[in-house]
């Protein structure tokens, strides 16, 4: 018998299991759309109302820590006609006038109470029939009777209410202890910023107790108002700091428990405004050591911020989705980093450390790559979330910010390139598809910004008169980043033609920044256009005025034709080396790099050197440029490679 009762039990703990997967299958349906699920209060009163049908009378109704998930398509109906009468009862006349009797004349009775001892408290006040003691006991006493009569009302169902009088109660709190020190000076500053904190405090346990956002939000902002309300124009940056600190630090402990991203988000504003006021008026070299202390603890609370509201989020079972303050928070790394780095970059740029002032964004680049690791590591996030991404991409570009500020000249875009070869080298090896279209991403950045630099170095940082051609730094630095260029390509080829390197849920013919597609072509075109810019400029460099002392020998016909005919023949030699590269290689991507290129050469002899080439350059200049068109021409007409066979040129009706 006893047997026959524990299958019938286990059974019926089968059903409701099943019941609730379901359900939960449909809330994660539905959060797509809404953003967030049901509250535990009105999973309670569905119910009530039938939504999920007690499978087991007898047993306890179970008590759930997060918030319960909506009831089904068929529930819903059965809910609907449940409630029918309840709707008709409450839309009848009589439900009307008990609203209006019993909530509406409560409201205004409460305000015009409120209103007539405010304005007998003036009337005091004014014909000074109270002293200032008795004022600020007065406004103490209505605090502490609002915050009692707003318990009350939240025991009596009237949440909302209950939480203006507590917002009410705070402020006329917060307003009387200031009144006590700034207006009357009853008190010193000690017990009334105690008294301050302690109401605060006060304010934070009843947010977590009743799992109030709202009280949680005021409590912060009485936090926050506490030093203004209190400063005295002295210099106190420590004892502010500190106490910021153990503000800070107590609204994440707060979000630990309970999915508030908005504390995060109003402490670390708060905090930023009396950061920048406190040092603008009270900063001192003397005291750079203590507030880059503070600057390093302050940076670890926030960068904490999100991970603890995942935490909490996870723990909790609340919504999958993040709520829109939630969907900030991810971002929020951002906004800390660059506040922090801009903070310590100020604060060392006054020191004997201005030099080394890089070395704080490669202090950044780590603690947010150690950050990214550590959390793949522990499984603490799975690797799509977006607080992995933004790490890793801050850290790439606290890195890049570090070569910026460490070299000059061409040590710039020779770190960058540095960067793009590891960056390309992990996101080929990493085991985590999404990091690895971030890192990729990041790549594709480094990429365009080695480009741009190597492409301008000339510009922002001119080699000296005595500087020889192919000799010097500059080439160099052009020959170092062709080099990063072709182990880009050779990693991305490999990687497109690897079906156990390359994601899956990408086509190969999806063009991106974050596809090995887009590497490998951009990277084949920065490699051609710098080589073709290196050693035009240096070329321009070999020819120029300056150096026309040097070269005398070589100069009996007049430099322009010189200069003009070496520039035609360098793009059509690297036109056809291009062109035979495209196809050996059965490429048309580069061959149509070459097209480009001995357009451009036509152009040029055409236009340009008819008028600036005297004649024995000319004929030199059409020659070589006829003879090459002609044998490109050639090869394409007879198809000697047999390139239509396999698709890559189309046939041709000449």
């Amino acid at each position: 018998m006893d047997s026959d009762r524990s299958e019938a039990a286990t059974d019926d703990w089968r059903d409701e299991l099943a019941a609730l997967r379901r359900r939960v299958e449909v809330l994660e349906e539905r959060l797509g759309d809404s953003g967030r699920a049901p509250s535990l209060e009105s999973q309670a009163n569905h119910q009530k109302d039938g939504g999920l049908p007690d499978l087991d009378s007898k047993r306890a109704p179970t008590t759930y820590q997060g918030d319960a998930p909506a009831a089904l398509p068929h529930e819903a109906s059965e809910k609907q006609q449940a409630k029918a009468p309840a709707d008709a009862k409450r839309n009848h006349p009589s439900a009307l006038e008990s609203k209006i009797g019993a909530l509406l004349f409560n409201r205004v009775g409460i305000f015009a109470v409120l209103a007539a001892a405010a304005w007998f408290l003036k009337l005091a006040i004014d014909r000074e029939w109270i002293g200032p003691g008795i004022r600020v006991v007065v406004g103490l006493v209505v605090a502490i009777g609002l915050f009692l009569w707003s318990e009350w009302f939240r025991h009596k169902s009237s949440l909302p209410f209950s939480l203006t009088l507590k917002a009410l109660g705070s402020g006329i709190a917060y307003l009387s202890l200031w009144a006590c020190f700034s207006l009357y000076h009853l008190l010193p500053a000690a017990p009334v910023f105690t008294a301050m904190v302690a109401v605060t405090v006060m304010n934070a346990v009843l947010a977590w107790r009743q799992n109030s956002e709202l009280l949680a939000a005021l409590a912060l902002a009485g936090g926050l108002l506490t030093p203004a309300l209190l400063t005295n124009g002295s210099d106190s940056e420590w004892f502010l700091l500190s106490y910021l600190l153990l503000l800070d630090g107590g609204a994440l402990l707060l979000m630990a428990v309970r999915p508030w991203p908005g504390l995060a988000i109003g402490a670390f504003i708060g905090t930023t405004i009396y950061f920048a006021t406190s040092w603008l008026r009270f900063f001192t070299a003397e005291a750079a050591g203590l507030t880059g202390v503070f600057i390093a603890l302050f940076f670890a609370v926030f960068t904490a911020a999100p991970m603890l509201e995942r935490r909490a989020r996870s723990v909790r079972l609340f919504s999958i989705s993040p709520s829109p303050s939630g969907r900030i928070l991810s971002g929020f790394p951002i906004a800390v980093g660059v506040c922090a780095f801009l903070e310590a970059y100020h604060l060392f740029s006054n020191t004997a450390l201005s030099d080394s002032t890089s070395w704080i964004a490669v202090s950044l680049a780590a603690v947010y790559t150690g950050l990214v690791f550590a959390m793949r590591q522990s499984q603490a996030l799975p690797a799509g979330d977006t607080l992995l991404a933004v790490h890793l991409c801050l850290a790439a570009g606290f890195l890049a910010l570090a070569g910026l500020l460490q070299f000059h000249g061409y040590g710039i875009p020779l770190c960058w390139i540095a960067e793009l070869v590891v960056l390309q080298a992990l996101s080929a090896r990493f085991d985590a598809v999404p990091l690895a279209r971030v890192m990729r991403g990041c790549a594709g950045a480094m990429l365009l910004l080695s480009f741009g630099a190597l492409l301008l170095l000339d510009g922002y940082d001119r080699p000296s008169v005595a500087t020889s051609a192919f000799l010097n730094a500059h080439f160099g630095a052009y020959l170092a980043g062709l080099a990063g260029y072709a182990i880009v390509v050779a990693l991305s080829s490999k990687a497109l033609r690897s079906e156990s390197i390359l994601d899956a849920s990408v086509s190969p013919k999806v063009l991106s920044l974050t596809s090995w597609k887009f590497l490998a072509g951009a990277s084949v075109i920065a490699f051609n256009v710098i080589a073709l810019a290196a050693v035009t400029l240096q070329i321009n460099l070999y020819w120029k005025p300056e150096l026309r002392s040097l070269h005398q020998s070589v100069h009996s016909i007049h430099q322009a034709a010189y200069v003009d005919f070496t520039y035609s023949a360098w793009f059509m030699f690297y036109g056809a080396v291009l062109m035979a590269a495209g196809f050996l290689r059965r490429s048309a991507f580069l061959r149509w790099q070459a097209l480009v290129l001995l357009i451009f050469s036509i152009g040029k002899v055409f236009l340009v050197d008819t008028s600036h080439l005297n004649e024995g350059y000319r004929i030199l200049s059409y020659l070589g440029l006829g003879v090459l068109l002609l044998a490109v021409s050639f090869v394409y007409q007879r198809d000697l490679l047999a390139l239509r066979g396999d698709g890559s040129l189309q046939k041709s009706h000449m």
